[in-house]
């Protein structure tokens, strides 16, 4: 290779570096993120929706007149219920995919790193002059 194909090749090397640890570092923000959102989501444990759930149901016969609004209370405690447990684990989802986004950057960075390292090596074997 000549020393303008070498030099060229280094300097688009380096900025698909740069793009993938952007990209890392983007990822890893929005993991973070919805980490702190599982936690809130976490705040309230899904049992005590459930225990909420059958405490309603139990008293609910007691009440004169409840009868079909029983069965609608108790069909949106369950609706809130499922509600948390599904944003935990879209959150989960979320975060693992941006997790993903990162190895995945990070093993293209290795690889470019590697091969940035090793076009500068022989550059500078070359002895070629910078421009």
């Amino acid at each position: 290779m000549a020393c303008g194909d070498l030099q060229r090749e280094a300097q688009s090397l380096e900025r698909m570096i740069q793009s993938h640890q952007q990209t890392m570092a983007d990822a890893l923000d929005i993991a973070g993120a919805t980490a702190t959102e599982i936690d809130k989501l976490s705040a309230v444990p899904s049992s005590y929706a459930g225990t909420g759930l059958q405490a309603a149901t139990s008293f609910l016969p007691m009440i004169p007149g409840v009868g079909p609004l029983g069965g609608l209370a108790v069909g949106l405690a369950s609706d809130a219920a499922s509600a948390v447990s599904s944003g935990q684990s879209s959150s989960t989802s979320a975060a693992q995919s941006s997790m993903q986004k990162a190895m995945d950057a990070q093993q293209a960075l290795y690889f470019e790193e590697a091969r940035h390292q090793h076009v500068v090596a022989l550059f500078l074997d070359k002895r070629c002059p910078l421009r």
